[in-house]
């Protein structure tokens, strides 16, 4: 993923969190019923079984109930260049949120990425900022540079 766009992939993330969730509505020990559908063209995007996946990882235990009284819908997309992931909330009492992400990476990870954190977050926060992030891969060093010859 280009690193100019992981970091706005994660700031639109973490906005649209500030958004979705309503107050009250995330707690710890939650679940949430989560459908999940793909365009043709973004068959590339986390299927829901990677999400769920994904969220017990983070969280560290199952979040899901398809019985649960928070019902998220989640559409991956491709608009153009972009990939798009429109959330739709409905939560208890009628309230309903909508938002969407958007990437412009040449693939779906950064997208999928930012919608596991959402989710998590949505689902039970205080969980999901104490969940240790994954060790960076260790970088590469580079091969020296060999000086040019002159210019005469």
């Amino acid at each position: 993923m280009p690193l100019s766009d992981a970091p706005r992939t994660l700031v639109m993330a973490v906005f649209a969190l500030c958004v979705m969730v309503p107050a009250r509505a995330a707690a710890q020990g939650a679940t949430v019923a989560l459908a999940v559908t793909r365009d043709a063209a973004s068959e590339v995007c986390p299927s829901r079984e990677v999400l769920v996946s994904q969220l017990r990882a983070r969280l560290g235990r199952d979040a899901l109930d398809d019985r649960a009284p928070t019902h998220i819908t989640l559409r991956f997309a491709r608009r153009g260049p972009r990939w798009t992931a429109s959330l739709r909330m409905a939560a208890p009492r009628g309230r309903v949120t909508h938002r969407t992400l958007q990437s412009a990476d040449a693939r779906c990870d950064a997208l999928g990425h930012a919608v596991t954190l959402v989710l998590a977050l949505t689902i039970d926060p205080t969980r999901a900022r104490s969940t240790p992030a994954e060790p960076a891969a260790p970088i590469e060093p580079a091969a020296p540079i060999e000086p040019a010859a002159p210019i005469e």
